[in-house]
């Protein structure tokens, strides 16, 4: 789980930097052609995802990783200097569960143009077979960030 935190909110991610400006450069070359799944790059990013978190995660375990981690966090990153570090995590097993659920606070650094600021994303995250079946995000990063760049 802490893994999983630290890649998550480690950004910019190079790998998906270029995902992201590859499927930026498609959806501008390709905008008015097709609106067929896939399109605009939308896989190249699933395939990623998978190769990045396939040991952590169940296949439908993936699916849950919010979008906005991996797409609109990275664009950020690569539009408007932000960086987002983990710093560490508080990891508690759900007490009325069977040992499979736990709750999570990880603690954030981000900047935006080099100020700095810290914050706390709390979570949850279910389990199964050794693997994530499922993880939410309680607070929203995205929303502090955007709330910083754009009031």
């Amino acid at each position: 789980m802490t893994t999983v935190l630290e890649m998550l909110f480690t950004v910019p991610d190079q790998k998906l930097q270029d995902a992201y400006m590859e499927a930026k450069e498609k959806a501008e070359q390709e905008a008015a052609e097709t609106t067929e799944p896939g399109a605009h790059g939308v896989y190249d990013f699933e395939e990623l995802l998978t190769k990045m978190y396939g040991s952590y995660f169940s296949d439908q375990g993936i699916e849950s990783i919010p979008y906005w981690i991996y797409t609109n966090l990275n664009a950020y990153a690569a539009d408007r200097d932000v960086k987002v570090t983990f710093d560490s995590v508080n990891i508690q097993p759900e007490e009325s569960s069977d040992g499979n659920y736990y709750t999570f606070t990880a603690a954030l650094k981000y900047s935006i143009g080099g100020e700095e600021a810290e914050y706390e994303q709390t979570g949850t995250a279910l389990f199964e077979d050794g693997k994530i079946q499922n993880i939410t995000f309680t607070d929203g990063l995205m929303t502090e960030i955007e709330n910083q760049l754009f009031v």
